[in-house]
């Protein structure tokens, strides 16, 4: 058999799709996580303040309508909408995108909480006995030693019976 791929290994027509969202960190080691958590925070950050530099520069624009309007300057005015016109259409994709990362954000800061406060799996078999320890708590080994020392006692009443029944017989 050959090292190269077929054609048939790589059809993936009849394999189950299973595409991971990208508001799942689930799996993910807490740093990595933070480390994804905060990149989509920078983006919307810096998504919002984009938007803000644009709406500022769309009032200077449009500004400079009303003056080229009031100077009747036609082909200036022209220049001007069009520039307010571009400027809106960046505006408004920067909105989408902040639409769509905003709840994105939302949902991976709160499990990112989750995973940091979940209980971190460890192999270290010491430790395990610790942590169980912990929320079990030590054995009463008081009650162990009183249910051995009502054995015991129990113990010597049946030898001081059989012995009375034998001393009988």
């Amino acid at each position: 058999m050959s090292d190269q791929f077929n054609e048939e290994s790589l059809n993936t027509e009849n394999a189950p799709l299973t595409e991971r969202l990208d508001t799942d960190i689930g799996g993910m080691e807490p740093e990595a996580a933070k480390e994804y958590v905060l990149s989509f925070v920078a983006t919307l950050k810096t998504t919002q303040k984009q938007k803000q530099t644009l709406t500022e520069e769309k009032k200077l624009w449009q500004e400079r309508v009303l003056l080229a309007r009031n100077k009747q300057e036609n082909e200036l005015e022209l220049k001007a909408l069009e520039r307010v016109s571009e400027i809106q259409s960046k505006i408004a994709t920067l909105e989408a995108e902040e639409k769509e990362l905003a709840p994105k954000v939302a949902v991976l800061k709160e499990q990112l909480l989750k995973l940091v406060r979940a209980p971190q799996m460890s192999l270290d078999a010491e430790n395990l006995l610790a942590q169980l320890q912990m929320i079990v708590g030590e054995p009463d080994k008081t009650a162990e030693a009183f249910k051995q020392e009502e054995a015991d006692i129990e113990l010597q009443n049946l030898k001081k019976k059989l012995d009375q029944e034998k001393e009988s017989s």
